[in-house]
């Protein structure tokens, strides 16, 4: 293996667990938008820090499905 390939790969995880949590957040944002509630239905409300908790603990599974 190449150095390159080796780094990629190293440095793949990380990010892809950084992305993740970055597509919550910004699920999470979305659907507060004033544009986006006829489509939305905030059946329950969660804080933005409960919200990123529950991203946190479901990050890993997606990684472990994805990696």
């Amino acid at each position: 293996m190449k150095r390159s390939e080796i780094f990629f790969g190293v440095i793949q995880v990380p990010v892809d667990f950084l992305m993740i949590l970055l597509a919550s957040a910004t699920a999470y944002f979305l659907r507060g938008l004033p544009i986006l509630e006829g489509y939305v239905s905030r059946v329950f409300t969660l804080t933005f820090r409960d919200y990123l908790d529950f991203a946190l603990m479901i990050a890993p599974f997606f990684i472990f499905i994805l990696a």
